[in-house]
């Protein structure tokens, strides 16, 4: 099931609903931007979570992700 429908950026919509009893799970999570950073330079859509790493964000762009 999806953890984010509404494409937030925010790392709350990272995980499930009703969140784990320890927060984020078993590990705090990385973050590599802010979470209200928009029409970021190089990204198709104006989603881009917190928690996609620069690695990913690449991949993200060539499959137009």
């Amino acid at each position: 099931e999806e953890c984010n429908p509404w494409r937030a950026t925010p790392l709350e919509w990272s995980v499930p609903s009703p969140p784990p009893a320890d927060g984020f799970g078993p590990s705090d999570p990385v973050v590599y931007r802010g979470a209200y950073e928009f029409s970021v330079p190089d990204v198709a859509e104006d989603f881009l979570p917190q928690r996609l790493e620069p690695e990913q964000r690449t991949k993200a762009r060539e499959s137009g992700e």
